[in-house]
């Protein structure tokens, strides 16, 4: 997958002179498990949430994939079903992981596609220490790749059917390291690269990434 930009290639030049050789800093691609590959491999990449805004009849019931920070959950009891509805703001995500002297892995751009709502499924019957865990792994600000089947618009955002959901700790990732945006064509389309993920511009560097932490909770 060749779509490491020039922006990262340059942060991680800058790094290493920093450095001085006491540490080889280097990036890989997110590479999902085994039971996330099999819904990372199969969804369309190119539907971005402003898609289903624009014509949400065109992708009802299209499977997609977002990134993005949580921003609160409601349980709703429906007949026999608890669902959990999951608020997330989709950031634009290059799925490179970046391995230095900084805690954070990911560096996500703060833009993105605004709220969207996740609809995790759960029987009614589920025990509540296993509802409490699910819960706990909900904390606001923590990162989720979601997966899932575009059900419509709920308060003009749009709504998916989960099918798959991974959290990552609020601890891997920051906002305030790079910026960019996905390409998008004259239709306002994203444009897949040869990867067959998004193509990446509008670069900006905010920083070089320091040692420890480089973004605190509070400013997510």
């Amino acid at each position: 997958m060749k779509f490491l930009s020039t922006l990262r290639v340059l942060s991680i030049t800058v790094l290493a002179v920093s450095l001085s050789g006491c540490i080889a800093p280097r990036s890989k691609f997110y590479l999902p498990s085994q039971s996330e590959a099999t819904y990372f491999g199969r969804v369309n990449k190119a539907v971005m949430p402003s898609d289903i805004r624009n014509n949400v009849e065109q992708y009802s019931g299209e499977e997609v994939h977002w990134v993005g920070i949580i921003r609160g959950h409601e349980i709703i009891d429906k007949d026999s079903t608890k669902i959990i509805e999951i608020e997330i703001d989709q950031k634009y995500y290059d799925y490179v992981l970046d391995y230095s002297i900084q805690r954070e892995k990911m560096f996500l751009s703060p833009k993105g596609e605004g709220i969207f709502y996740l609809d995790l499924f759960v029987d009614a019957g589920i025990s509540e220490d296993e509802l409490k865990r699910i819960i706990d792994q909900l904390s606001i600000k923590n990162l989720i790749f979601a997966y899932g089947v575009v059900q419509g618009l709920k308060q003009g955002k749009p709504a998916v059917k989960a099918l798959y959901y991974v959290i990552h700790d609020e601890s891997v990732y920051a906002t305030n390291i790079f910026s960019y945006e996905y390409a998008k064509d004259e239709n306002g389309k994203v444009i897949l690269g040869s990867s067959g993920f998004p193509s990446l511009t509008n670069h900006e560097v905010f920083q070089t990434p320091l040692f420890g932490r480089n973004q605190s909770k509070i400013d997510k």
